[in-house]
């Protein structure tokens, strides 16, 4: 089986960059409003979808 060179890997650049950006918006919004990340991705789920029930905002957030 061949191994995967990481440091190569498109993907895995991806992966770490996109790891890399959300820990800086979490730490950006917890500084500036004192939001934890689950409690911003509830009002960004909220926003972009108008009227959500619980049932369907848990599906979201579970997806």
């Amino acid at each position: 089986m061949r191994k995967l060179d990481l440091k190569d890997s498109i993907g895995a650049l991806i992966f770490l960059t996109s790891k890399s950006l959300e820990g800086e918006a979490e730490h950006e919004i917890k500084s500036k409003l004192g939001l934890t990340s689950s409690q911003w991705k509830i009002i960004l789920i909220l926003n972009l979808f108008d009227g959500l029930s619980q049932r369907n905002l848990a599906d979201k957030i579970l997806c």
